[in-house]
């Protein structure tokens, strides 16, 4: 399978932003203050759609909203500056949410949890790492962090089946986080870009047989479902299991 690092035809988001294909849909976005998460709300407010931008400090939160608004004028944006591992004021946060824009329809998981959203109906994203799946020495933490996270959207399917939950590696992005990690600057050569368009393919209903599955934003979409989709579907992969030799 051919492996992407930027936005490519497939997954280009001009169509929905051109149409607004996300008007009148309201999208929670976690760790919105950068990197993933920042340009993630970018690529949902030029789709038209109504962006709650959520992180722990205010005025980062008040920075992207400036760029937004600089960008796109009429964009209806929502601040909530709580830490999503404190359920008490991510409630309040919600409650808001719904009081002003009547409910969730898209939650990307870019921080913290992906709970909130299990009680209406709507699409996770969840921005998880191909460490996930790997056992990288001295990285424990967030491997095993990552592959918690992987796994609970294979449940929120199978427990709340009215919403559709999608764990995605965004790919190699140079992000703060990965400039603290130690390894090469130059093994992150994935665009934030084609993590933010893969997230809004997701999230318009292009690749619901992915829901509940594994995948990445740098896998040619097109290919996976011609040559995958299928396979993947009748062998139940893409989730997590033990695999014993046959």
């Amino acid at each position: 399978m051919s492996k992407e690092s930027s936005v490519y035809p497939a997954v280009d988001p001009s169509q929905l932003n051109s149409n607004h294909a996300f008007q009148g849909k309201c999208v929670i976005v976690t760790g919105a203050s950068r990197g993933i998460g920042e340009d993630a709300a970018f690529t949902f407010a030029r789709a038209g759609a109504s962006v709650v931008l959520v992180a722990r400090t205010k005025s980062q939160l008040d920075a992207v909203e400036g760029r937004i608004l600089e960008h796109v004028p009429n964009a209806q944006v929502l601040k909530a500056a709580v830490d999503v591992i404190d359920p008490a004021k991510v409630e309040v946060a919600v409650t808001r949410v719904v009081e002003r824009f009547g409910g969730v329809d898209v939650l990307v998981a870019a921080a913290g949890t992906a709970r909130s959203i299990t009680k209406s109906h709507g699409r996770i994203i969840a921005i998880t790492s191909i460490s996930s799946q790997l056992r990288v020495p001295f990285a424990s933490d967030y491997c095993v962090s990552k592959h918690a996270l992987t796994r609970f959207m294979e449940f929120v399917p199978i427990e709340h089946p009215k919403v559709l939950a999608f764990p995605v590696h965004p790919g190699a992005i140079l992000t703060e986080l990965s400039k603290a990690s130690g390894y090469p600057a130059e093994l992150f050569n994935d665009t934030v870009g084609l993590a933010s368009a893969y997230i809004l393919h997701l999230a318009a209903g292009n690749a619901d047989w992915l829901n509940g599955r594994y995948s990445s934003a740098c896998w040619d979409i097109t290919e996976l479902e011609r040559d995958w989709k299928e396979k993947a579907l009748e062998k139940g992969a893409l989730v997590n299991k033990l695999y014993l030799p046959q």
